[in-house]
């Protein structure tokens, strides 16, 4: 790895509710392809500007497939650390219910401090966790 050799940590960052991409690594085409999970669960999102629709945290199959994904990541890479990046592509919680469903997202990041500080006792190294969030008040 090209970080490794400048002697710099590498991060993971994980998006919540990252766009869908085609075969080709760009968003063009995603409205003919779309999510199959997203398809077989309308419910686990939040209709919103993308049309696809963004992940919905207060949703626990949501955020244990996110946990799954995260932790074949931590298991199977040499990562130092993970960011959640709640900054892009916002929001994660239904409009107008934020507040009422915070504790899902404060859930969430638990489960994800937990399954690293797992897999971090396994490697006998530490792996980080941080948090992206807007910048603003409105942002968030």
């Amino acid at each position: 790895m090209e970080t490794r050799r400048r002697k710099l940590e590498v991060f993971w960052s994980h998006r919540i509710s990252e766009v869908e991409m085609n075969e080709e690594g760009t968003g063009a085409g995603w409205e003919n392809k779309p999510h199959p999970i997203k398809q077989a669960h309308p419910d686990w999102v939040i209709k919103s500007w993308w049309k696809q629709g963004l992940w919905n945290l207060a949703v626990p199959g949501v955020r244990e497939l996110k946990l799954r994904i995260l932790c074949e990541l931590a298991e199977n890479y040499d990562f130092d650390g993970f960011q959640l990046d709640f900054a892009r592509h916002v929001p994660c919680l239904p409009p107008g219910r934020q507040w009422e469903l915070r504790d899902h997202v404060t859930e969430f990041v638990r489960m994800v401090r937990v399954m690293l500080m797992e897999v971090a006792k396994r490697r006998k190294w530490p792996l980080l966790l941080a948090a992206r969030v807007p910048c603003n008040l409105e942002g968030c």
